[in-house]
């Protein structure tokens, strides 16, 4: 493989705008699964020294997943462990479900082999339901009704945490701030059932307040809301907190991953450099898509690099979730008319 490399003076005119523009639109066609025959680079001088410094990074090979990196090396979208990812497959139907209404807001655990996901009934409420398959490619059996997390009204859009002892969800129950809220229930073991649900009170408003998703570790929460504004369109909320013992404190927009229409149910990858989000901003298909946006520091702000390709289609998918092995992502369509879950997997090259 060759390198191309070009170095900026400190008062070149490039900007750093169009530097990220650039380099975002090279990412954009690596995940895509395009050719990128040479590394390439740009680079800044510092204003003092007369040394450089990389602000900006691309390399890999066609589907490799590599990305924008800011110390001038690479580094996978989502590793696997220790392999590098191709892009993602076409989408297939999860079927064997066993249910009739529309679908919504699928969470996979640890190992992926329990499915959770909200159902509507037939009067309208949402109720938590878990499936199981026996490894990543066989079918799911018939969903359970999660009973310890229901209630008379509507509960939805889990997500479990790594090792399947905490469950983060929305419901409408009493006992909560406002519309939906945000509730977590814990267990002491993966054959126990959960114990009784906690409302996330430091994170709720009097708005409508859902799909969580938890990190690995269990000290990020990212959830969708309009926060305590009147506001028509929701964002993407973030809370951080330095260990699991303790208490999510108050949440922050997520100002990166944000646009001026509906921005919902983020996940990231393993290393936390890239998010996976629906929305309904310019550039889609026009409804709710599945976008993709990269950054190149865990704490860094997110460089919105565009729809996942394969994977839209007209009608609107939402609720996006990454698997914690970063191969399989599941989300809701309704590209058939009802609601309904569906998976796009990707392996190793």
């Amino acid at each position: 493989m060759t390198e191309s490399r070009r170095t900026l003076p400190a008062t070149d005119s490039l900007s750093q705008s169009l530097q990220r523009t650039i380099a975002t639109s090279i990412a954009s066609l690596i995940l895509t699964g395009c050719p990128l025959s040479d590394n390439y680079y740009i680079e800044n001088s510092a204003s003092s020294g007369g040394t450089s410094s990389s602000v900006f990074g691309l390399g890999g090979t066609a589907g490799s997943g590599v990305v924008v990196n800011e110390t001038g090396g690479s580094h996978n979208l989502g590793t696997g462990g220790s392999c590098q990812l191709g892009p993602f497959g076409a989408p297939e139907i999860i079927t064997g479900l066993g249910l009739t209404n529309g679908l919504w807001g699928p969470s996979l655990s640890g190992d992926g082999f329990t499915l959770y996901f909200g159902a509507s009934d037939t009067g309208g409420n949402e109720h938590i339901y878990r499936a199981r398959r026996a490894d990543r490619s066989a079918t799911f059996s018939a969903a359970e009704r999660i009973s310890e997390l229901a209630s008379s009204a509507s509960e939805g859009t889990p997500c479990v945490s790594a090792d399947e002892l905490t469950i983060y969800f929305y419901s409408t129950r009493s006992g909560g701030t406002g519309d939906r809220d945000l509730w977590v229930a814990t267990r002491a073991n993966t054959a126990a059932s959960f114990g009784t649900p906690i409302a996330l009170s430091l994170l709720n408003t009097q708005n409508i307040d859902y799909q969580p998703w938890i990190s690995a570790d269990e000290r990020q929460l990212l959830f969708t809301s309009p926060g305590s504004s009147a506001q028509n369109s929701v964002d993407i909320w973030m809370a951080t907190r330095s260990d699991k013992s303790q208490a999510f404190p108050a949440a922050q927009r997520f100002a990166s991953l944000s646009s001026t229409g509906n921005d919902q149910r983020a996940s990231l990858s393993s290393d936390g450099l890239t998010a996976f989000f629906s929305s309904d901003r310019t550039g889609g298909l026009g409804n709710m898509d599945i976008w993709y946006a990269t950054r190149t520091t865990p704490s860094g702000d997110f460089i919105p690099a565009g729809l996942v390709e394969g994977i839209n289609s007209t009608g609107a998918d939402r609720d996006p979730m990454l698997s914690r092995d970063d191969t399989e992502l599941v989300f809701a369509s309704a590209r058939s008319g009802l609601t309904q879950l569906y998976r796009v997997v990707r392996t190793c090259l």
